[in-house]
């Protein structure tokens, strides 16, 4: 039997019969934001058939009208680009709990404090300095080093994703789709780096 990839990718624009197995399982990796199942998304349980195991005659629901096609194809990219966003992204907040990054603004509120009058009123450094056993002066250029580097290569990486968006809107063909890929500069880590190398 030939697996739902296979189908999809053979009959773009049909919507494909099969067994509550195989559905439940693609759905399962359609959490996952697989491309593969984004066409899974029309199945339903009264329209669930086995598929036979020849290579032909697939049992097609006369239930539904015809995928489009560009939107099939709208999806698919959306999801590569995505993924290739959030890739990238993730390696700004990777490691980080959730309570350490909702800190991040009193950390750096306190840290340019501290750079601007030391004898600043700043409680949450004071701590976090000293359970650290790091000075102040260490923990707030450490801080405003990181916040430079996340400011840059996050506003980069938004502007970009949201870019595609726009130019997928507005796409009209499959071509046009197919043309828009996900970049950044060469020069992007390094560009991050020389952000907090510039703070001192």
């Amino acid at each position: 039997m030939k697996t739902l990839r296979t189908l999809i990718d053979e009959n773009p624009n049909k919507i494909i019969k099969a067994s509550k197995n195989d559905v439940e399982h693609e759905l399962n990796r359609e959490k996952r934001g697989d491309p593969s199942t984004l066409l899974m998304r029309r199945l339903t349980d009264d329209t669930i058939v086995e598929l036979p195991d020849t290579d032909s005659g697939w049992e097609l629901s006369p239930d539904f009208a015809p995928v489009d096609a560009l939107e099939a194809a709208k999806a698919e990219k959306y999801a590569e680009f995505e993924g290739q966003y959030q890739g990238m992204i993730s390696q700004f907040s990777g490691g980080y709990s959730h309570e350490e990054m909702l800190s991040w603004d009193i950390q750096v509120q306190d840290a340019e404090a501290y750079n601007a009058n030391p004898a600043a009123s700043v409680k949450f450094l004071d701590r976090l300095a000293a359970t650290r056993n790091k000075s102040k002066d260490e923990m707030q250029l450490r801080i405003r080093k990181k916040a430079a580097s996340y400011t840059y290569g996050t506003a980069v990486l938004i502007g970009e994703r949201q870019r595609c968006e726009v130019l997928l809107a507005q796409a009209t063909t499959e071509a046009e789709i197919a043309a828009i890929q996900f970049s950044v500069p060469a020069s992007f880590w390094a560009d991050v780096q020389a952000e907090a190398d510039a703070v001192v």
